[in-house]
């Protein structure tokens, strides 16, 4: 039993994963109604996720291709593939497409004898993570904007469905899986084709209230400069981007990885063309480093992965550009989940939708107003009546 300095959910929850088979909550207990509720849920998850080693299903659909697997509740890719995504041909095709890899991947797991408990999607476009449904997407998936992913994947899996933003998902799984765990603030930025990101505050994913938030991508960073995808100019991504990575070279090489290849060999103009996507991606990060004020920066994506020199100039970029940089003592960090962290990003997901329901589920048994605040080395007390779990 863990007893004492327990002052968040998340401490303890982690108590819970070293062993505890009960944790005590005093002090940090102001405001019992609510604060209790929460330590009691995810306690109560924690026991149920033991109990029953979860696994799940999960799905990143991307514009190129769709990244799927099974993922034990630990993280752990016990299956993965990739099958090309059908962008061109419209929300039904698109639909169809997830619901096709979502039951091959349930007869999968039937063959090797899983059971999963849920299916995590992680998507372009920005979604409405409590109904699963597409607020609004480009054009890059025609027709995506307003599609009911959670409501079609569950009527054809009959698995609860959790839905979320491509790019809010991969903070999801930093914060479950990553280098995001151990602190509470953090902002996880992806560069590729595009550059995503999530920021996650005081612990929870920030998603704004018509869930358009973390856009970080679009932060204007040179006004009336180079186009951008959202039809904008002079974003971030125009200039953090790989199309940015490959326009800074002067068109001398065929994709990004060749520029990050030939700047490690010493090439002078692949260098350069680092040095100044990371000056671009450094000034934007500085305006977001302002705002939140976080513990950590966490880069991930293909211009990232083994890019020494970009994760150099970026942090000289943030020294000189954040105030009083050396008191904040943020940590720049480059994201280890690899080539399927979208795939855990739905895992991700789903975890953050268990967590909200079991908050909702779990009701205290309350005898008087005062009973809700556990004396000396008393427990919380919860229902544990039979219900519906997810």
């Amino acid at each position: 039993m863990t007893e004492g300095r327990i002052h968040t959910p998340e401490q303890a929850r982690e108590a819970m994963r070293a062993g505890s088979f009960a944790v005590v909550v005093g002090t940090a207990i102001t405001a019992p109604g609510e604060i209790t509720r929460r330590f009691a849920g995810l306690l109560s998850m924690e026991r149920e996720d033991k109990a029953q080693n979860r696994h799940f299903l999960a799905i990143d659909l991307g514009g190129t291709n769709t990244k799927t697997g099974i993922v034990s509740r630990e993280g752990e890719l016990l299956h993965t593939a990739v099958v090309p995504t059908p962008a061109g041909g419209g929300r039904q095709v698109l639909i169809d497409h997830l619901k096709s890899v979502a039951r091959q991947w349930m007869l999968t797991a039937r063959q090797k004898g899983i059971t999963p408990s849920a299916l995590g999607i992680a998507t372009a476009g920005w979604v409405d993570f409590y109904t699963g449904r597409v607020v609004y997407a480009t054009e890059n998936l025609p027709g995506w904007t307003g599609t009911p992913i959670a409501a079609e994947l569950e009527e054809a899996t009959g698995l609860p469905v959790a839905v979320e933003n491509d790019a809010n998902a991969l903070a999801l799984a930093e914060r479950q899986f990553g280098v995001g765990r151990t602190v509470r603030d953090f902002v996880c930025l992806t560069l590729g084709t595009g550059v995503g990101g999530g920021c996650v505050i005081g612990g929870g994913l920030n998603r704004g209230p018509h869930f358009f938030a973390n856009a970080l991508g679009h932060i204007t960073l040179v006004p009336d400069g180079h186009p951008c995808t959202c039809g904008k100019r002079g974003c971030l991504e125009a200039y953090a981007n790989a199309s940015a990575l490959l326009r800074f070279a002067g068109g001398r090489f065929k994709d990004a990885e060749e520029v990050i290849t030939a700047a490690q060999a010493g090439d002078a103009a692949a260098s350069e063309a680092i040095r100044a996507l990371a000056g671009h991606l450094a000034a934007g990060v500085v305006s977001i480093i302002q705002i939140l004020d976080p513990e950590m920066i966490i880069l991930s994506g293909g211009i990232v992965e083994n890019n020494p020199l970009l994760l150099q100039h970026f942090q000289n970029g943030l020294k000189s550009g954040v105030p009083v940089w050396k008191h904040r003592r943020i940590q720049v960090q480059v994201s280890r989940l690899g080539y399927f962290s979208g795939v855990l990003g739905a895992v991700g997901a789903v975890l953050e939708k268990i967590e909200r329901d079991a908050v909702t589920r779990f009701q205290f048994t309350m005898q008087s107003p005062t009973s809700l605040i556990p004396g000396p080395g008393k427990e919380v007390a919860i229902d544990e009546s039979p219900r519906k779990k997810m």
